[in-house]
C-alpha cells in the first residue's frame, strides 16, 4: 500500500478534529431527559397522521371526480377483461344498449361480438313467461 502524503493544512485539520472528538468525549455527560420525549412523540405521531389523511382526502377526491366524470354523458364502460397473453387482452364493453366482446393488441382493436344489453326483467315476469304462475298470485287467487 502506498503512504499517502498529506499537505501541512490537511495535517494541522486532522490533528484539530481528533483533538476536539477526544476532548468532547471527556468532557461528555450522559444526558439528564431522552432525546426523544413524550412531546416529540405526540409531535411526530401528529405528523405522520396528518400526512396519511392528506393522502386518504386525496384519493377519495380524485375517485370522486372520477365517478363524476363517468357520470357525465359517458356512454361507454368496460364491464370486464381478461389478459390473454402479455400483449393482448379481451375486454367487454358496454356501449349505450349494446355489450361489445373487443379484442385488443398493440396497434389493432378488433370487435369480435356484440350483444344486445339483456333486458331486467323481475322474477315475476320471468315466471310467466316460462309458462307458470308466480308463487304469491297462486296462494292469493286460490
Amino acid at each position: 500500500m502506498m503512504p499517502v502524503r498529506l499537505r501541512s493544512y490537511q495535517r494541522a485539520l486532522i490533528v484539530v478534529i481528533s483533538a476536539s472528538v477526544c476532548a468532547a468525549a471527556g468532557a461528555a455527560e450522559p444526558l439528564a431527559v431522552d432525546p426523544i420525549g413524550g412531546w416529540q412523540l405526540v409531535k411526530v405521531s401528529a405528523s405522520l397522521l396528518l400526512v396519511v389523511a392528506a393522502i386518504v382526502a386525496t384519493a377519495a377526491v380524485l375517485k370522486r371526480l372520477k365517478s363524476l366524470q363517468a357520470a357525465n354523458g359517458s356512454h361507454m364502460k368496460i364491464i370486464d377483461g381478461i389478459s390473454v397473453s402479455t400483449r393482448d387482452r379481451i375486454v367487454l364493453l358496454e356501449v349505450d344498449d349494446q355489450r361489445l366482446l373487443v379484442g385488443i393488441s398493440p396497434g389493432r382493436i378488433e370487435r369480435l361480438h356484440a350483444f344486445e344489453r339483456p333486458r331486467t326483467a323481475g322474477f315475476d315476469e320471468l315466471v310467466r313467461e316460462a309458462g307458470g304462475q308466480p308463487a304469491v298470485a297462486a296462494e292469493a287467487g286460490g
